[in-house]
Formats: structure tokens, C-alpha cells, sequence
């Protein structure tokens, strides 16, 4: 059994604000090395669920990070959950963060980068400096297949990062830290079903109903540590 299935899935459903971020997690942080004493800003969190699974599976302390979802709502699901000691719920702005230098110990930001971080500089400027020396930094950011990149040149023309494939957000992203693993995400796909079937009730019911997701939908996953 992969981590995410211990969650309930139905319990968490309504919570879902993209591809599955509890899948996108698991798969995410097997290339990084948490422990129970790091202390981990949890960027761009949605409603979460990527810090529930940090808090639950590697006891880090989570700083969830967010300028929409409310910190309230956040604070209430750790609670029940019963993590309300280890996630700390916070409503800011990616480019306004409110604390200290070198707070943190790792970073991971689930498919949230490109609503914010397009800058080149914004990383070294914003997010380098709230790191402790040798931090972890993983990203996970929509993107598409290598072999559709390909064939629609999108490797060079001038697109929305959404359209990137990994080996462009590879070169955006070793720029600002020293990045370790880059790659096509393994669950991308069932991610994705994860998420309609979450948004959709009546799919709930139906795990064998069909998605058809596209042969160019891919997720990147980008690891390293700050210099």
C-alpha cells in the first residue's frame, strides 16, 4: 500500500483543489530526507492535505502556506485531524512571507509555482533567503510529456510555464538552487482522475469511470537544496 491510501479519500474529497496533492506528495518527498525535527514551509498549500501528509508521515512542523484558502478552514481540518501542534496555518502572500531568515529547513511547493513564481529572480530574492544553508527544496509543477514537447516545440517557443516540459523547468529552476532529481512524475495521470473523481459525487461512486486525460498531461518534479 502506497501513503496516500491510508487517508480517506471520501473524508478528504471536498478538499481537493487540483491533482491529488496527498499522491503528489508521497511520490515527491521519497526523493527528499525529512525528519521529525525540520521545521517546513509548505508553499502555495491549498487547503492542506500536502501538509497533513508532511505532519503525519515525517512529524516535520508545517508552516502551511497560503493567500486564498482560508487559515481558519486549515486550522480546523489539522484539528480534527489532530496535528493542530505541528501545522501552522498562515495566509500571506508567496512574495510577502512573514518570517525570519533561515526559518526553515526545507521547502515544497505542490502545482502552485506558476501562479507566482515566473520571476527568474523570485526564488533567489523571496524564498532563498528564509532557507537554512543546505535546505531541501522539492516543486512540483504542471507540465507536459517530453515526447508531446517535442512535437509541438514547446521547449523553445515562448509559452505559459503550464506548457513546459521537465527539461525546461529544469534549466528555470538549477538557476536558483542546485537541482538534484528532475523528472516526469510516475502518478501524474491517476492524479489527475483522483482530483475529477473528488469533484464530481457521482464519480465517487464509480472508481472505474474513465477520464480521458490526454496524452500530453504530465506533472515535473524538481529536487535539490539551496546553496
Amino acid at each position: 500500500m502506497e501513503r496516500y491510501e491510508r487517508y480517506d479519500f471520501d473524508a478528504l474529497a471536498d478538499l481537493y483543489s487540483g491533482p491529488d496533492a496527498l499522491m503528489l506528495t508521497d511520490e515527491l518527498t521519497k526523493e527528499m530526507r525529512l525528519t521529525p525535527e525540520m521545521k517546513v514551509l509548505d508553499l502555495g498549500c491549498g487547503n492542506a492535505l500536502s501538509s497533513l501528509f508532511l505532519v503525519k508521515e515525517y512529524g516535520c512542523r508545517v508552516y502551511a502556506v497560503d493567500p486564498k484558502s482560508s487559515s481558519a478552514n486549515n486550522y480546523e481540518m489539522a484539528k480534527k485531524q489532530g496535528v493542530e501542534d505541528r501545522l501552522i496555518p498562515f495566509c500571506a502572500l508567496a512574495d510577502r512571507l512573514p518570517f525570519e531568515k533561515e526559518s526553515f529547513d526545507a521547502m515544497i511547493c505542490i502545482n502552485a509555482w506558476q501562479a507566482f513564481g515566473q520571476d527568474p529572480a523570485f526564488f533567489k530574492e523571496k524564498i532563498a533567503p528564509l532557507m537554512k544553508k543546505d535546505a531541501q527544496i522539492g516543486i512540483v509543477v504542471p507540465a507536459t510529456t517530453k515526447a508531446y514537447a517535442q512535437e509541438a516545440g514547446l521547449d523553445e517557443r515562448d509559452v505559459l510555464p503550464t506548457f513546459w516540459p521537465v527539461s525546461r523547468w529544469e534549466r528555470f529552476f538549477r538557476d536558483a538552487f542546485a537541482v538534484r532529481t528532475a523528472r516526469e512524475m510516475d502518478c501524474a495521470v491517476e492524479a489527475w482522475k483522483r482530483w475529477y473523481r473528488a469533484a464530481s459525487p457521482a464519480a465517487r461512486k464509480d472508481p472505474t469511470a474513465k477520464w480521458d486525460i490526454g496524452r500530453e498531461v504530465a506533472i515535473a518534479m524538481i529536487v535539490g537544496t539551496v546553496g
